[in-house]
């Protein structure tokens, strides 16, 4: 229902606007609330403005998961959504340049667009891991930063994408082993689908992530292991391939 200032009749069809009278409970001048149009017209106006907002919805909720500039056109992948279910996950790895981290985020964007609506929003982000320990380290003796926001975010996502996972090139890998086990016993805890992109199939993780602690490693990958759906990549880096092939 809507109030027409200029015009009691349809610009599409000319027809008179249905109205019915509001009276104030405490007296006063009554006034006229009209009743939006159901012609063709008015109806594909309306449709048009919905699909505006539902796109500047879906635009805003999609760029506030941190999912970097060059994925933000991607095309949603809707199929793989039901492997989400229930707090499982999917762990993709293979050689690098063969497109995990892309369809990571077109599942994400997809999940993103099922679950956001006008009366809530989608809390789903995407993490570069090397980014996400550097951003805990950076709130060390910074005064008014909280490391603890940097990790719930991270941990209380909706959905949670981790790239490069695998990856503790720092000065401390026994911290950042231990960090990356806080989050996924989180995760594995509260029931919260995780998507892992890795260089590393599930061995070769532990591994790698051994160099900061056993133990740790072998709980971190028995977590993953029980939760997700492994998908393997296979081929040449594209982006490596191009400039050979060139």
């Amino acid at each position: 229902m809507t109030s027409h200032n200029s015009s009691d009749t349809c610009p599409y069809c000319g027809r008179k606007y249905r109205t019915f009278e509001i009276k104030p409970l405490f007296g006063g001048k009554p006034h006229y609330q009209y009743v939006d149009c159901d012609c063709e017209g008015a109806m594909a106006e309306r449709n048009a403005e919905d699909r505006s907002r539902r796109s500047s919805q879906l635009h805003t909720a999609w760029t506030g998961t941190g999912v970097p500039t060059r994925f933000l056109g991607v095309t949603p992948d809707y199929k793989s959504l039901p492997k989400l279910d229930n707090g499982n996950g999917l762990y993709l790895y293979g050689n690098r340049g063969t497109g995990k981290t892309r369809h990571a985020c077109e599942i994400l964007k997809a999940y993103v667009a099922r679950n956001t609506s006008e009366s809530g929003w989608c809390n789903a982000r995407f993490a570069s891991v090397a980014q996400w320990l550097d951003d805990i380290r950076d709130t060390y003796g910074r005064w008014g930063a909280s490391s603890g926001n940097v990790f719930h975010k991270a941990a209380g996502a909706d959905l949670l994408v981790l790239d490069d996972f695998g990856k503790v090139d720092t000065d401390n890998p026994t911290w950042a082993v231990a960090k990356m086990f806080l989050l996924i016993d989180k995760r594995y805890e509260d029931m919260k689908p995780t998507i892992f992109t890795s260089r590393f199939n599930l061995k070769e993780l532990v591994v790698r992530l051994t160099v900061g602690n056993e133990a740790t490693a072998g709980d971190m990958a028995s977590r993953i292991a029980e939760t997700c759906e492994f998908v393997k990549y296979d081929g040449e880096d594209r982006r490596l391939g191009n400039v050979i092939r060139a």
